[in-house]
This record gives C-alpha cells, structure tokens and sequence, in this order.
C-alpha cells in the first residue's frame, strides 16, 4: 500500500489598474499596498500592477487595497480543491471613496 499526500495548491493573483485622465484610459497601479485581511498577509503591486499571494487555505477572505484615501474590498472564497483565483481591480481616479466588490 501506498498513501500519498498532496497539498492542495490555492492562490490568488491579481490587476489592479488606475484611471489616468491624461491618456484616458487604465494604467498599472505600482506600488499599491494588498492585504489578504483574514490571513493577515501583505504586498504590494509590482511595475505591471499585479500581486499573488500562495500557498492559501480555503475559506472566505477579503482582499483589501488602500490607494489614495480610497480603501477598495473584494470579497473571494477559496473552495477545498487547487483553484487559483484572478483579479482585475480598476481603481477610481477620485480619493474617499469606499469600494465593496466592485460596487461605491
């Protein structure tokens, strides 16, 4: 008899773009700090404005984005099976402004 274990791979990849009023249209938004709340996990968007977080188990969390006074949720749950779960957040050119899933 052979048992084997395997982990079930979760994560959560993401875009987060900006309306720029210059050019009119969405650009990557660098450097935006992310959270996963519930898991208390950090990082910030890179040049392209992308983030991942791995290795997640499964369950309901919120990934929160602070940009600019503006504090952006999204609202995912990660089932029991691998899944890797994709983001596009397009944030608002306006500062003080609350977003729940994609909706002011």
């Amino acid at each position: 008899r052979l048992d084997f274990h395997v982990r079930a791979l979760r994560s959560v990849t993401g875009q987060v773009t900006v309306y720029d009023t210059a050019i009119g249209e969405y650009i990557p938004a660098t450097g935006v700090p992310v959270e996963l709340r519930e898991l208390s996990r950090k990082t910030t968007t890179n040049s392209a404005g992308k983030f991942n977080f791995q290795d997640l188990p499964a369950g309901d969390f919120a990934v929160v984005l602070d940009w600019d006074e503006t504090k952006v949720i999204r609202n995912v749950t990660i089932p029991p099976e691998p899944t890797s779960i994709r983001l596009e957040i397009k944030l608002p050119r306006s500062a003080s402004t609350v977003v729940i899933d994609g909706k002011k």
